[in-house]
């Protein structure tokens, strides 16, 4: 699906792709497992096979996904993390603060491969914060 927009993207002469991957996508690259980390590998590489020119974004973990459900299940936390190893994490709104320099400089950033994030918490850490904006320690 995706990689006919590259081979698209390609012929129509595109001169810089911004492509948005996930944080370590390439960290297992021999694994075509179809999980968030490692998932946009195989698209990566494809553009690279071809030679796109382009930026991969690989941005870390998203802040709001401690808003909902994903990780917070009836008023506590849920990780699949130990609750001393720290997670980077990173505001949905800051990848386009660090997307609008890709798209507007492509001499700087063709061939670059960025994994942007705002912060590295712990899950205890995190659950105190979200505690503290809720009015209630959180367990």
């Amino acid at each position: 699906m995706g990689c006919e927009r590259h081979e698209a993207a390609l012929a129509a002469g595109i001169g810089h792709f911004v492509f948005t991957s996930a944080a370590e996508a390439d960290r297992h690259p021999e694994e075509k497992v179809p999980v968030n980390l490692v998932s946009k590998w195989p698209f990566e590489w494809h553009i690279a096979a071809l030679g796109l020119p382009a930026v991969i974004l690989r941005p870390v973990s998203f802040m709001e996904n401690f808003t909902g459900g994903y990780v917070l299940r009836d008023g506590t936390p849920s990780t699949g993390l130990a609750p001393e190893v720290p997670q980077q994490i990173m505001a949905v709104d800051d990848v386009g603060a660090v997307a609008a320099p890709a798209f507007s400089r492509p001499a700087e950033w063709v061939g670059r491969k960025v994994s942007p994030a705002g912060d590295e918490l712990a899950p205890v850490r995190t659950a105190v914060a979200i505690g503290k904006v809720l009015g209630m320690p959180l367990p």
